[in-house]
């Protein structure tokens, strides 16, 4: 089982809890180990330094375990800040986040009808539950180290429901009690938003449901069948849930090509800044000569 943390699931390698396999393969690639050292025995120990032929272990380690194409060795003190720039300028974890939010009524299927829609008390109530204040709608609401923009239907006109709620990966429907969805209608927002979050007041509990298009894979937190939710505490579950949709729609098509494109040219401007040497270049050649004359008769 993981731990939840905030929005962030925490799962941790026990070393009590498992065999010499779970040794090896889990807690013998994590990044970050703990240990937990009686008082009485404590003493002060520390890692040991890198020694000269540690470059070449790496080396060797990683042509051991991946096909490259070329592999050469780059001895510069700028060659890592620029590989921080990169997790920096196109980084999956992000600080803002966007949330559309739709008011359906009655048999309602299709978005464009329920842009129609006006407030109503129950919807009010449960912006007020997010953070939301309708008296000033561009105002951002601060949930952990993340800035929440939400885009409420009720408070902006058509252009408004266009370039932002149409732009928004993750839609929320607020739908009145007992009312049937038809999901069908989604389509009508356009290709953009990928994730889907049904939530439905019942007396003074709410019901959520979600779904989302199919070429996203799965990702937490589960949303349990037909748990109602207290007030208190649905705020920090459909921020999980929209967070996290929005860190699966980087890596899954058609909304990954923003992230992995301007990544990977990111990557190829390094890779020019740091071409391989010559020398390395001729001994890759020769290589080749020799094998394809080996290869010969």
């Amino acid at each position: 089982a993981k731990v939840m943390w905030h929005h962030i699931n925490v799962e941790m390698h026990v070393h009590t809890c498992m065999n010499a396999e779970g040794h090896r393969r889990l807690i013998g690639n994590d990044r970050t180990i703990l240990f937990f050292r009686g008082l009485s025995g404590f003493t002060q120990f520390k890692i040991p330094e890198h020694d000269a032929t540690t470059p070449v272990k790496v080396e060797r380690y990683l042509l051991s375990q991946y096909k490259f194409g070329t592999c050469y060795r780059v001895v510069d003190e700028k060659l890592p800040h620029d590989l921080l720039n990169i997790e920096q300028t196109h980084c999956q974890a992000k600080d803002e986040m966007l949330l559309g939010i739709i008011l359906a009524t009655g048999k309602q299927s299709n978005p464009l009808d329920m842009f129609k829609n006006k407030s109503t008390p129950e919807f009010e109530q449960f912006l007020n539950l997010l953070g939301f204040d309708p008296t000033d709608p561009k105002a951002k609401v601060m949930w952990h180290h993340i800035n929440v923009e939400m885009h409420v239907h009720t408070c902006m006109n058509a252009e408004g429901h266009r370039r932002l709620i149409g732009n928004d990966r993750t839609i929320l429907f607020f739908r009145e009690a007992g009312s049937p969805f038809d999901v069908s209608g989604v389509d009508n927002l356009g290709t953009m938003p990928q994730n889907f979050i049904l939530v439905q007041p019942e007396q003074d509990k709410y019901r959520i449901g979600f779904f989302s298009r199919v070429n996203l894979r799965e990702f937490g937190p589960h949303v349990p069948v037909d748990h109602l939710w207290d007030p208190r505490d649905i705020r920090d579950f459909l921020f999980t849930k929209v967070y996290n949709g929005m860190i699966m729609t980087n890596v899954c098509p058609p909304m990954s090509r923003l992230f992995e494109v301007p990544r990977q040219a990111t990557i190829n401007e390094i890779q020019k800044k740091y071409p391989q040497p010559v020398k390395n270049v001729k001994n890759a050649l020769i290589k080749g000569v020799r094998k394809r004359s080996d290869s010969v008769g």
